[in-house]
């Protein structure tokens, strides 16, 4: 899903039982561009499942320490519980994919069982939903992650906000790497925990 820019009043689409056909987060990343003639009047599109942000999976990112962090050593999770994820709403194609190589690494960290969409191991599935706002001089990034069960009832959700200064008239000319990485490693801790309770 892409934005070329998100309203401050602007909220997340409500939680619903998750369909069989939207493409895995997992599965596919958007294009580098995307048309601009597919941005609605709100800030929020429904584009084809080629143009949907996703998540590659773990093992296909590089080493933790390729990015001067520290390696983390696998340790089985607390819960069975299997994840997976739908694709994002409210980020812009570079933002999306900004953040899916920064999530992905995150969440291979705090070894979260993540798969592909498709895979018969699933036991709950996240969506997320993402927004950019000013707020003075500061650009307010706010995240909501909504957690549903194999029988798309919503169970849980985490939420989150991240500030950085303005660079541009456009919000999501602040929302680059570092700002994207507190995103993901917030949202990867949160869910870790929600994990290792169920």
């Amino acid at each position: 899903m892409l934005v070329t820019a998100c309203a401050s009043g602007g909220a997340p689409t409500p939680p619903g039982a998750i369909g069989d056909t939207p493409p895995s987060i997992l599965e596919s990343l958007p294009p580098a561009e995307a048309p601009a003639d597919e941005t609605g009047q709100d800030g929020m599109t429904n584009l084809a499942a080629a143009d949907t942000a996703g998540l590659p999976p773990a093992t296909s990112l590089p080493n933790a320490t390729s990015t001067n962090q520290p390696a983390t050593q696998y340790q089985a999770p607390a819960s069975r519980a299997v994840l997976t994820f739908e694709p994002m709403v409210g980020a812009p194609s570079r933002v999306a994919r900004e953040l899916a190589t920064a999530l992905g690494m995150r969440v291979a960290q705090q070894s979260l069982p993540v798969v592909k969409r498709t895979d018969s191991k699933v036991t709950h599935r996240i969506k997320g939903y993402f927004s950019a706002s000013k707020s003075g001089s500061e650009c307010v990034v706010s995240y909501v992650w909504d957690i549903f069960d194999a029988k798309g009832k919503r169970v849980n959700r985490v939420t989150g906000t991240q500030k950085t200064q303005m660079v541009s008239s456009d919000p999501w000319d602040s929302v680059t790497g570092p700002v994207l990485d507190k995103v993901a490693t917030d949202t990867a801790a949160k869910l870790k925990t929600w994990h290792a309770s169920i």
